[in-house]
């Protein structure tokens, strides 16, 4: 349904057109990118939104946006936890706060 188009530019660098056809309009409709898995993942959100633009972008906003870290969902757990005294959980907690800091759960 949606195609790549691999563009040189005047200064040498490339860009990647994203073309496809509108279902509603009928129209040419076309992105482009810097970069290419950029262009790989508009297409295929396109590809799954039916060749709908605005349907993709809903879908695009939908996984970009971000996730809990892996500090917050193990301190819920932490919380949720039943089997367990104040002085374990004090513990599971500090043992937390001591690791580095995680990237989200989440792909960007």
């Amino acid at each position: 349904m949606a195609s790549i188009r691999e563009r040189r530019r005047a200064d040498g660098t490339r860009s990647f057109a994203v073309l496809w056809r509108d279902p509603d309009s009928g129209k040419q409709t076309s992105l482009t990118y810097d970069d290419e898995n950029d262009a790989v993942v508009a297409k295929r959100l396109i590809e799954a939104a039916g060749g709908r633009a605005a349907e993709a972008a809903r879908i695009a906003e939908a996984v970009r946006s971000k996730g809990p870290s892996v500090d917050e969902v193990v301190a819920e757990h932490i919380e949720l936890l039943t089997s367990i005294g104040p002085d374990t959980r004090s513990h599971y907690k500090s043992q937390l706060n001591r690791l580095p800091a995680r990237e989200p759960l989440h792909r960007r």
